[in-house]
């Protein structure tokens, strides 16, 4: 059995996983669960090789659907617009190839090597990837809806504009330093998956399963994640300012020392969530449950807390001045040492909580 290390000098990246290929089919075609399928759909290509790929193409030939091409080198080849649907790509070296919207719909691509590959605006809708390094490659644009990925490398690639909608990605696959600008992951699943690092600019991910995924210091400004599900995500240091969440599962969530200025989370579950050290000035919280949620020390200035379930909410050292938690429930929510200068409680009754007596000193604004 042969084995390769995908992603070679990538590997030293913290938050990066270690990937390793073989050629095991047993094991990919077990992994997709279409065994006999998929198998006979196999059985079906034509066989190709580099020679007879780059004679055809320099004659003007484009499409090579429902072909087989294994363990070719293609480092640093032009093959634009190229139509490899339907196939099957194996054991590839392809360092640095342009691939620009290039067509892989349905294809199957495994152990392969396409570090720094140019994929802009390639079709990847339905196919499937596994233990493929993709580090540092362009996406940019592409299309990858419907499409499955287990143990995959794209740390550091350009996403930017390209379309994950109802895409399958495995827990072991990375998208650490990614630029996902402007990309849509409407109803995709990421679940357990690592985003370190990574830029969210204006993404649009309603619906998405991020749960347990890694997405520490991502840059996720101005992201649509309505309804998205985060439960035990890690966010800490994460920039989420004036992104919507709402309606958002926030549920055991780690956004320790994580930006959400401005942002909106109405509606959303922030049970026993970590906002500890958070900025949360002009962030909405209405009709939110943060049960036993944790606001240690954050900022929460002109924060609104309209009608939300803050029971047992932790607000040591915070600073909630002139924010409004008007009818809110704080059932033995801890305020010691929080700063309530300007707060309005109109309500609520403030008595229900523990430890109130700065409340009761600094603000005019009670029930």
């Amino acid at each position: 059995m042969i084995v390769r290390h995908v992603l070679g000098a990538m590997g030293g990246v913290v938050g990066i996983p270690q990937f390793y290929c073989t050629n095991s089919d047993h094991l990919f075609f077990s992994i997709w669960g279409e065994t006999a399928a998929f198998s006979q759909s196999m059985n079906s290509l034509h066989l190709l090789d580099r020679a007879s790929l780059l004679e055809q193409y320099q004659v003007g030939r484009r499409n090579f659907s429902h072909h087989q091409l294994i363990g070719q080198t293609l480092n640093y080849l032009h093959l634009n617009r190229i139509n490899v649907s339907d196939g099957e790509l194996a054991q590839l070296t392809a360092h640095n190839a342009q691939l620009i919207q290039a067509d892989f719909t349905r294809t199957a691509v495994r152990h392969s090597d396409l570090v720094q590959a140019v994929l802009i605006e390639a079709n990847l809708g339905q196919s499937r990837w596994q233990q493929v390094n993709l580090s540092m490659a362009d996406l940019s644009g592409a299309i990858a809806s419907n499409s499955h990925w287990q143990q995959c490398c794209l740390n550091q690639a350009q996403l930017q504009g390209s379309s994950w909608v109802r895409a399958q990605v495995e827990p072991s696959t990375s998208f650490a330093q990614t630029d996902w600008t402007g990309a849509t992951l409407t109803q995709g699943q990421f679940a357990h998956t690592c985003f370190n690092r990574a830029r969210w600019v204006r993404v649009i991910a309603a619906r998405a399963n991020f749960s347990s995924a890694s997405l520490q210091s991502i840059q996720a400004v101005r992201a649509y994640l309505k309804q998205a599900n985060l439960r035990q995500a890690d966010l800490q240091g994460a920039n989420l300012s004036f992104s919507d969440l709402r309606a958002a599962d926030l549920t055991g969530a780690n956004l320790t020392g994580a930006n959400l200025e401005g942002a909106d989370l109405s509606g959303a579950q922030c049970d026993r969530a970590l906002f500890a050290q958070a900025q949360l000035e002009g962030a909405e919280f209405q009709n939110t449950s943060c049960v036993a949620t944790q606001f240690r020390d954050a900022r929460l200035v002109g924060t609104n807390f309209l009608n939300a379930r803050l029971t047992q909410a932790n607000f040591c050292q915070a600073n909630l001045s002139q924010a409004g938690l008007l009818c809110a429930d704080v059932t033995q929510a801890n305020f010691q040492g929080a700063i309530t200068q300007g707060t309005q409680f109109i309500g609520t009754n403030i008595s229900a909580a523990v430890e109130t007596e700065t409340v009761l000193k600094q603000s005019i604004h009670l029930a």
